[in-house]
């Protein structure tokens, strides 16, 4: 679902991945988007921050810092991704995209849950090497 609105955009996706990998790598993309961490609950999955935007005030031209809430929750068949990027308060009438900054992360997400896909775990240490490697690099044990 995506909801692009006045002054925000909501965005959920749901996956088929380990919850606690998609949480690390999710955590790891709002660090790389610069998002302010204001709270961060690990066991429940949620993360609140800020967030500052492309988008500019009219008057004088500076950043818009937005609220940056990011939450995954189990559902039937795997994991729901929620990412809410919005102005602390609602416009009424907006006539820029608010989905920018939701469409970046889940582009970034996207990528590195492709990556991860792409390891395999090496069974004497546990580093993560390339899927086709006959060899750890760390530990140099023979797949």
């Amino acid at each position: 679902m995506e909801i692009n609105g006045s002054g925000g955009s909501f965005v959920t996706k749901e996956y088929k991945t380990d919850k606690a990998v998609t949480w690390q790598l999710a955590v790891e993309t709002a660090h790389e988007m610069d998002v302010r961490i204001q709270s961060q609950d690990d066991a429940n999955y949620l993360l609140n921050g800020t967030i500052t935007s492309d988008e500019k005030t009219m008057l004088f031209g500076r950043h818009i810092d937005k609220l940056f809430t990011l939450s995954i929750q189990d559902i039937e068949g795997g994991i729901q991704v929620i990412v809410d990027i919005r102005k602390e308060q609602l416009e009424v009438y907006s006539f820029k995209p608010q989905n920018k900054e939701t469409e970046r992360f889940f582009d970034r997400l996207n990528d590195k849950l492709r990556e991860y896909s792409k390891m395999k775990k090496c069974p004497q240490c546990g580093k993560r090497v390339e899927q086709e490697a006959k060899f750890c690099p760390q530990c140099g044990y023979a797949f």
